[in-house]
Order: structure tokens, then C-alpha cells, then sequence
């Protein structure tokens, strides 16, 4: 219901993503890998995290992280998501 809402006010999405890798093995070393990400559980914060959920929430899909972006540039960002990605494949 407040979609509308939160379209108007927002410009594009919002800081906080979900994404699934291949395996399990893969999703629980990406976090490690990572340069600009620290493993941590938070929303809403000015650094970039990353988490396993499952290590946290057993409903959860092994296969799951969830990510938070902060204040480093996004290409940045998005270089070190691509390079862990492509390590832990």
C-alpha cells in the first residue's frame, strides 16, 4: 500500500539487495573474499556489508546473501562484487 508513496519520494531503488549464488560453498565464502564489503549483519548503516543469512536464519536459502551498499563509489563496489563472485566460482 505505500508504494505510491515511496515511488514519489525515492529516486530508483533502495541500498539493500538480496542475491543468490550457485552453491552453498560459494555463498559462504563470497563475504571473506570481499575488499569493500565487511561481513556483518546491518541495514541502513554508511559502509557496505554483506552477510550469509543462513548463518543466521536456517528457513533461509543457502544459497543467499544479503547486501547492504554504503558510501564507497559504485563502480568500486561493483568491481569487488564481480571479482569475489568470480573467486569463489
Amino acid at each position: 500500500p505505500s508504494h505510491a508513496v515511496a515511488a514519489k519520494q525515492m529516486e530508483g531503488g533502495g541500498g539493500c539487495f538480496a542475491l543468490e549464488l550457485s552453491t552453498e560453498e560459494a555463498a559462504k565464502a563470497l563475504p571473506a573474499e570481499l575488499n569493500l564489503f565487511r561481513d556483518a549483519t546491518s541495514l541502513g548503516g554508511v559502509e557496505s556489508l554483506v552477510e550469509w543469512r543462513r548463518k543466521y536464519d536456517l528457513e533461509v536459502s543457502p544459497l543467499l546473501l544479503r547486501v547492504s551498499v554504503g558510501l564507497e563509489e559504485v563502480e568500486h563496489l561493483k568491481a569487488d562484487l564481480e571479482r569475489g563472485i568470480l573467486a569463489v566460482s
